[in-house]
């Protein structure tokens, strides 16, 4: 190796190519991968064309890093390059290399190149310039604000959601009346609070205390604002419980969604939301919690937990929740179709994972059965599809691609991603990496990274590495970090 950087620095291109053709016998290790760019590098210093094209063909993985380099050199040249790139993933990569090395030294350039974005044409990939946005707007918030008008429409998104974030941490008063002035408010409202719930719950619920009741309505009808919660449940639920700004209605909403969130992150701390919940709310709250965290631990946690529980309306909803599941009746041996399964689930039969019918059902006999899960169903529906996930989880994936997330399907997903991902986390993987961008992918990035990482994390974070940027790739990867 040390051969290789002395060569690196003092020999011509041929003789560095030369040096690269025989990389395959380089270790296989960190100090492998640094002789390899410290070639590349030394390459681009002598003949970018050249090095790039080799690249391309033998190092294709490496090309976006190396176009970073000989963009801080000569970022025309590298900008000519990169759009003799096939459109994809590649390209899109290069072209953020490209902006990042712009930006610092020359801000103004670095917009005009993000307004030419290639992933601007394809909006499933329009996340790979978010960092470079949240960047630029760190580095000068203000003129960020004032170019806003100037920027092409498909950057506007990205940016308001940027400026909101920076403002709303910087000066809260303006960042939220800067965002009720924006077009299409409520979509950005529900960004910037899932945003600073995760940073500051307190602050984010003030703020949506202080919009109108009619505002904030809108904002409990948004799709997005199923999926809010925080890291800390606790403190989550401290805040709720002390903010005085909300209508009792609008706290059981808003609890509604933090437990549907804390569940499928740490659901032994979703029991913080419990308390806010009453009468047939409480029982049916209460019954899918019991749900999720039976299906992901065990029934003897579950019992334990109520046995902990101090006396109280929530111990008594969780008892006679868990009397309901254990009194369902036991479907019958002897009716062997998924037909059959249908029907009696419908007549609140009792459905075991590992009953045998489950591997035959297709998946418009499942949406038959997850569309209506009533008190006492919930278990049942749980065990449909961690018996799928074990046995033929195309079917499940099949039908939760057909479907919206929101409140019902959502804590189905995650169910069903986790335990698949607990069976077979490579194929599980697999199916996160090939679902179009949108909910149910980060859904189930969400999950299936969890199960992926405890079991193998290197493979993990391998897989998670090869995402596409964006809210998928963001979500696994911070499951991966604590975060």
């Amino acid at each position: 190796m040390a051969a290789a950087f002395r060569f690196a620095s003092l020999s011509s291109p041929e003789e560095i190519r030369a040096l690269l053709d025989l990389s395959p016998g380089f270790p296989a290790n960190a100090a492998g991968t640094l002789a390899v760019e410290v070639l590349f590098k030394r390459w681009v210093g002598l003949d970018p064309a050249g090095a790039m094209e080799y690249c391309r063909v033998h190092f294709p993985k490496s090309l976006p890093k190396l176009i970073g380099t000989w963009s801080q050199n000569d970022p025309s040249k590298a900008e000519a390059f990169i759009l003799t790139i096939p459109g994809g993933g590649t390209k899109t990569e290069a072209w953020n290399q490209l902006c990042a090395a712009t930006a610092t030294r020359d801000p103004a350039k670095a917009w005009e190149l993000l307004g030419r974005f290639p992933s601007l044409r394809h909006s499933g990939d329009m996340e790979g310039a978010r960092h470079l946005v949240e960047h630029l707007t760190a580095q000068d918030l203000e003129g960020t604000i004032a170019r806003l008008s100037s920027l092409p429409a498909a950057l506007l998104a990205i940016t308001r959601e940027s400026i909101a974030r920076k403002l709303i941490e910087t000066d809260p008063a303006r960042g939220w009346t800067w965002v009720l002035e924006q077009p299409n408010a409520i979509p950005l409202l529900s960004k910037t609070i899932e945003k600073t719930l995760g940073r500051d719950p307190a602050q984010a619920l003030a703020g949506m205390a202080a919009l109108s009741s009619e505002q904030r309505q809108l904002l409990l009808k948004y799709e997005n604002s199923f999926f809010w919660g925080s890291r800390d449940p606790a403190a989550l639920a401290a805040a709720l419980a002390q903010n005085d700004g909300f209508s009792p209605e609008e706290k059981v909403a808003l609890a509604g969604r933090f437990l549907n969130t804390a569940l499928w992150n740490d659901p032994a701390k979703a029991e913080a939301f419990l308390p806010f919940f009453k009468g047939p709310i409480l029982s049916r709250e209460v019954d899918a919690y019991l749900n999720v965290r039976a299906s992901i631990t065990s029934d003897s946690v579950v019992e334990a937990w109520m046995d902990a529980l101090p006396p109280g309306e929530v111990r008594t909803a969780a008892e006679a929740a868990w009397k309901r599941r254990q009194e369902l009746p036991p479907l019958p041996p002897d009716l062997p179709t998924p037909a059959s399964l249908v029907g009696l689930y419908r007549n609140g039969a009792r459905v075991e994972a590992d009953d045998p019918r489950i591997p035959q059902l297709n998946a418009a006999q499942l949406g038959e059965m997850l569309a209506e899960a009533p008190e006492g169903k919930l278990r049942s529906s749980g065990n449909i599809l961690n018996g799928l996930a074990k046995t033929n989880p195309a079917v499940a994936a099949t039908w939760f691609a057909t479907v919206p997330m929101d409140k019902t399907t959502a804590p189905k997903a995650a169910q069903f991603s986790a335990t698949w991902a607990q069976e077979d986390p490579a194929a599980a993987a697999g199916w996160v990496a090939s679902l179009p961008a949108g909910d149910l992918a980060v859904n189930a990035a969400t999950n299936v990274a969890r199960q992926y990482h405890r079991y193998a994390p290197e493979e993990a974070a391998a897989w998670a590495a090869q995402l596409p940027p964006g809210p998928v790739g963001e979500a696994a990867l911070k499951v991966m970090a604590g975060k």
